[in-house]
């Protein structure tokens, strides 16, 4: 969207060729960092995982419950809203813990039907 190009064109403007004008672009990150997430594309793909599993139901039926109602999108806000590593690792745990075991081997996908000794 234009709001991402405008972004992007300010951290290329603020790039150069010899590495000069570092320390400008580390002055901008620092006013601006909306400007770079360098772990957006984590964040995208714990998202996408989460609903892949969700809809695969390998997810536990307790996930995304508080207070015995399901609160949709919860996680995936706690996702965007992380700003280090260690914080995205802990919610990562989270939903591997509230994986089932069967996404863990590479044959759960084949059905029993499908099955032949």
């Amino acid at each position: 969207d234009g709001g991402f190009h405008h972004l992007s064109m300010e951290i290329f403007n603020a790039m150069s060729r010899d590495f000069s004008g570092d320390s400008a672009l580390v002055s901008l990150l620092r006013k601006q960092p909306e400007l770079l997430d360098p772990v957006e594309s984590l964040k995208t793909y714990m998202t996408r995982l989460e609903q892949r599993l969700l809809r695969s139901s390998l997810l536990s039926a307790l996930w995304g419950m508080e207070k015995k109602a399901y609160v949709e999108h919860e996680w995936n806000n706690k996702v965007m809203e992380c700003r280090t590593i260690p914080a995205l690792a802990s919610l990562l745990v989270d939903l591997i813990d509230a994986t089932h075991s069967r996404a863990f081997y590479k044959e759960w996908t084949i059905l029993p039907i499908g099955k032949t000794k």
